[in-house]
């Protein structure tokens, strides 16, 4: 799973393509909480790259975070789903950026799936280059 910053639409950064951590370690962030599997990524992001964030705000959930970037309240970084970039923020490449999340699916082989839960699989693994 891609990670990508998040500014408000408006924001200097906004209007390019991509940004540097050190860019975006200049304007206040919005982190998830220290419970998230993601904020040790993200600390560590920071770390990698001398900086020191501002942190403003820490939330639970990605949809949260962008809320509070797209009222301006700071910039942020987010996994790249489907869900926030239908949100109002302009979202940004991160560069030099050496991180990839896994995202594991796991079966039972020995229990009952029911046929959506089959096609669902499926579905992920044609859409992911999976083996079946």
């Amino acid at each position: 799973e891609k990670l990508i910053a998040a500014v408000p639409l408006g924001h200097p950064l906004a209007g390019r393509g991509s940004v540097e951590v050190a860019e975006l370690a200049a304007y206040p962030q919005i982190f998830f909480n220290e419970e998230s599997g993601l904020r040790p990524v993200i600390d560590q992001i920071f770390r990698e790259h001398g900086e020191k964030p501002d942190i403003r705000y820490m939330v639970d959930e990605d949809s949260a975070l962008v809320g509070l970037v797209a009222k301006g309240f700071g910039v942020g970084i987010v996994p790249d789903v489907p869900a926030i970039r239908s949100m109002r923020a302009a979202f940004l490449e991160i560069e030099n950026l050496d991180y990839r999340r896994l995202i594991y699916m796991v079966t039972c082989k020995n229990k009952y799936l029911a046929p959506i839960a089959k096609d669902f699989i499926d579905y992920v693994k044609s859409r992911h280059g999976l083996k079946k």
